[in-house]
């Protein structure tokens, strides 16, 4: 990665410069964008699983109502040791046997200025030559924690959700930062799509390691590598029994849940009935696929 970065990064703070290979970035924002915390353990994910080192931030101060969102103390002896803030943190790793690098952007969303905020990532995403902005979230709904998660997904390339056998989202309403960002991406010919989980509102304040593994499966095509998922399979199986206790607790509870289900099957259906449409690719296919695309724009 070279000194000059352009413009527009004004409040990012450079730790080192490593050496980036037609980096492919996965990004996180917690808040309103990732409900049970699903996107941000599918980045932390792959940061454990490729040795990822943080190598750049964006300063909080100009983005952030720390009245809203309050920077935490850690005091030993009555020493403040340390003051955590709000953080967006960039971190880079290499994926063996692969012609591209990964960075990791594992970030929160902004109270202000969104504009000049994105323009700080989209800045950074030009100055490393990157080849593809994987923006990862979660959203609410109401379907049933025992069905299988579905994922959705954004992105003027159809063709990439396509291959991955994603349905592409149809919402109209609010946008978070993912939004707002993916939109400046594609105003700057930067390539990008989003991945997005669905969690039950009936358990929205609990982290949703079964949301996060659906994520981490789908990146994996895109990244075109494995990693251990061993974890978050036993924390998904450990989260679906606890659940289920709980709602087998609780006799209204239950009803609700069997309504869902039976709503959740035309939904499965609908995208059992997509993919055979559209066809799924192998992980072989996606990474030669990937590979052409480099081959064919070299030094972008």
């Amino acid at each position: 990665m070279g000194r000059d970065y352009g413009i527009g990064m004004d409040y990012i703070r450079l730790m080192r410069s490593p050496k980036l290979r037609s980096p492919i970035v996965l990004a996180s924002f917690a808040g309103w964008n990732d409900a049970g915390d699903a996107a941000e353990l599918a980045v932390k994910h792959f940061a454990s699983s490729f040795g990822a080192r943080v190598f750049a931030e964006i300063d909080p101060d100009p983005f952030f109502d720390f009245t809203e969102a309050r920077p935490t103390a850690r005091i030993s002896g009555g020493v403040t040791e340390q003051i955590k803030w709000p953080s967006n943190l960039f971190s880079a790793a290499s994926i063996p046997r692969r012609r591209h690098d990964l960075v990791l952007l594992l970030g929160t969303e902004p109270h202000l200025r969104w504009k000049s905020f994105c323009q700080q990532i989209v800045s950074m995403a030009v100055g490393i030559n990157t080849k593809l902005f994987v923006m990862l979230g979660a959203y609410l709904a109401d379907i049933p924690h025992t069905q299988p998660v579905l994922i959705t997904g954004t992105g003027r390339d159809l063709s990439l959700l396509h291959r991955l056998g994603i349905m592409p989202s149809e919402y109209e309403g609010p946008t978070g930062i993912i939004g707002v960002l993916q939109d400046e991406l594609e105003r700057a010919g930067i390539r990008s799509i989003s991945l997005w989980a669905g969690v039950p509102h009936y358990v929205a304040q609990s982290p949703s390691p079964k949301a996060a593994l659906a994520l981490v499966e789908v990146s994996e095509k895109i990244l075109e590598a494995k990693t251990d998922i061993t974890q978050l399979q036993e924390l998904s199986e450990v989260y679906t029994q606890r659940v289920d206790e709980l709602v087998a607790a609780d006799e209204e509870a239950a009803a609700y849940v069997a309504q869902l289900e039976a709503t959740a099957m035309t939904s499965l259906e609908e995208e059992q009935e997509f993919r055979k449409r559209v066809g799924e690719v192998s992980a072989e296919q996606l990474a030669a696929e990937a590979e052409k695309f480099l081959r064919d724009n070299p030094g972008q």
